[in-house]
């Protein structure tokens, strides 16, 4: 859509209401990306709709103040179908995860099994894929990720 960076941000977004970035988000803008005080990026939350935001940059302290809503939140977002999936080796687990995030998926859920091989899954790295899928897919929305539970306890749900 646009050469603009695109970040997800746990934070409401309205018109001129500056949100600070975090740690991680302000070092990909300010080092990696090189950007400016005065510059843009597009940044979303999965509620408020994706903004164009004015950076201002001091240090390692970046924030991000609303200048224009590019597009609203659509109303069949957290609408898609739910991935229930056993883990896998450390790579493939992280590609289901990704993949069910570009293709809208609205909760991605990991079960254990009896033949399940892996048994240590971590929900927050889990999130982190999930974010990078779609602020690269321009999706406007995260999938719910649930923590590990038993097969039977999923279905049961």
């Amino acid at each position: 859509m646009s050469q603009m960076p695109r970040l997800y941000i746990d934070a409401p977004l309205a018109l001129g209401v500056p949100v600070a970035l975090a740690e991680g988000q302000a070092h990909y803008i300010a080092r990696v990306m090189r950007l400016g005080g005065g510059d843009l990026a597009r940044v979303f939350n999965g509620v408020d709709g994706e903004w164009a935001c004015e950076l201002d940059i001091d240090g390692r302290k970046v924030m991000a103040s609303p200048a224009e809503q590019l597009r609203a939140q659509p109303e069949q977002s957290g609408q898609g179908p739910s991935l229930l999936f056993a883990p896998l080796k450390k790579t493939r687990t992280d590609f289901a995860v990704e993949k069910a995030t570009e293709l809208g998926a609205s909760s991605i859920q990991p079960v254990g099994t009896a033949y399940t091989q892996t048994h240590r899954v971590k929900a927050e790295r889990l999130v982190s894929l999930s974010i990078e899928a779609a602020e690269q897919t321009e999706r406007m929305d995260l999938p719910e990720i649930g923590e590990k539970c038993a097969l039977i306890d999923a279905l049961d749900g």
